[in-house]
């Protein structure tokens, strides 16, 4: 993520793929929804006051007032940018814009937590550690993709997941999305459970 100042009201924010997947977020973004919202602002607060680390403007304070967000659509993700219209309290009043008319951005409810591994054999240690837990009734899915593994599972293992070589990629609705519409799908329902008796 860059912010870039453009003058005292107007600030540039560039999100590449990465910064997307982070902040569970498509374009159109859905600001209609509770979580859209909420989504929007923690990305304004993160952008704004530097809590991504980038050395964003402290002062422009995303909170203070009316904002207009416009978005459009990059090559790499998407370009915000954002004008502060007027002084009052902490809801944003936002609204947006784009070059092109997108499609209609897709909603997916799932909210499982994704998980990577390069080696099957890691993927199946994980599975049997976790149901020797006796964590198995979770929803759980396993997909391949490319020759790495990804595990969806409604819980959070990524401590456990590390210990076997596994990375933690959070719970992206657009990574679970993608995983389902182009992963190839190894297990499903009790993915952990089945998996264990294999290892």
């Amino acid at each position: 993520m860059e912010t870039i100042r453009i003058s005292e009201k107007k600030i540039k924010i560039m999100l590449c793929q990465t910064d997307m997947w982070r902040y569970d977020l498509s374009v159109p973004i859905d600001i209609t929804s509770e979580g859209g919202k909420h989504r929007l602002r923690r990305l304004l607060r993160d952008a704004c006051c530097g809590a991504s680390g980038d050395g964003a403007d402290a002062d422009f304070d995303p909170d203070s007032g009316e904002l207009l967000v416009q978005i459009y659509e990059s090559r790499s993700g998407c370009e915000l940018f954002v004008t502060r219209c007027g002084e009052g309290r902490g809801d944003a009043a936002v609204t947006e814009s784009a070059r092109t008319q997108p499609k209609k951005a897709r909603i997916y409810a799932r909210r499982e937590n994704v998980y990577k591994f390069g080696d099957m054999n890691a993927l199946l240690a994980l599975c049997s550690r976790v149901a020797k837990r006796g964590r198995t009734r979770a929803v759980s899915t396993v997909y391949e993709e490319r020759g790495a593994y990804f595990l969806t599972y409604d819980g959070d293992i990524g401590a456990l997941c590390a210990e076997y070589g596994g990375e933690d990629l959070g719970s992206s609705p657009l990574l679970f999305a993608y995983l389902t519409e182009h992963a190839s799908r190894i297990c499903g329902g009790d993915a952990v459970g089945v998996l264990s008796a294999l290892y």
